[in-house]
């Protein structure tokens, strides 16, 4: 009963912010120009905020599961192995999901996941580079009026093992799901989040994510600034 999660990384295209200047461009943001909804990460942190998210299920993808999720974010230091160049810094935002419900217990559970950028989607979907020597990202941002080439992504997932209620009857399993990026100093660009598997394979480019974007199927948070 596990779930296949898919990484995606689209490009800037999405629109969970405001204010060009960070791009230092004069139009507006991807998110802002297409009303696609965002979360701030370190609000839903300090509240402790807690949300529904409904995706397709492994076994019968027209069968429907809902989790509870659990959002977590902060600065951090650079993971073993890696360093911390002048003029950047770490943080992690991290995701529990939990799924226990009739549907997840009978056909399991899948979902998607990216990462893209509230001000200009293309232009970070097409900088990004996978490092298989370091098993990261790497991709770059303009911040300022200046590109930094230097950024990282880090992806992770956890899987804890099913848990049976003795009241419910019902199994339920956790999953932690985490970026660790390193960024400009300031940089409040950067988005994360999942969506629902129904959507696997419609969403691939910056088009595609504009023209499928329903706010019920994502849940995005942007990262504020760090120094």
């Amino acid at each position: 009963m596990m779930k296949k999660a898919s990484v995606l990384f689209l490009v800037l295209l999405l629109a969970l912010g405001l204010c060009s200047c960070g791009s230092g461009g004069e139009d507006a943001p991807d998110f802002e120009a297409n009303k696609i909804e965002w979360t701030s990460a370190a609000y839903a942190t300090k509240e402790a905020q807690v949300v529904s998210f409904t995706t397709a299920c492994e076994k019968d993808p027209a069968a429907r599961t809902t989790a509870s999720v659990n959002v977590y974010s902060t600065a951090c230091d650079a993971p073993e192995g890696f360093s911390t160049p002048d003029g950047y810094a770490w943080q992690k935002l991290s995701l529990r999901l939990r799924f226990g419900d009739e549907q997840a217990n009978e056909n399991g559970y899948r979902y998607c996941y990216f990462l893209t950028d509230y001000y200009d989607m293309a232009a970070l979907q097409n900088s990004i580079t996978n490092d298989e020597s370091r098993q990261c990202d790497t991709f770059t941002v303009r911040w300022e009026d200046k590109k930094y080439k230097k950024c990282l992504a880090l992806i992770s997932k956890t899987t804890e093992d099913w848990e049976m209620d003795e009241e419910s009857g019902l199994q339920s399993c956790s999953e932690i799901l985490s970026w660790t990026v390193l960024l400009p100093e300031g940089y409040d660009g950067l988005c994360c989040g999942i969506y629902d598997a129904a959507l696997e394979g419609t969403v691939d480019t910056p088009d595609a994510f504009i023209e499928h974007y329903d706010s019920k199927a994502f849940l995005l948070y942007r990262l504020d600034g760090v120094k």
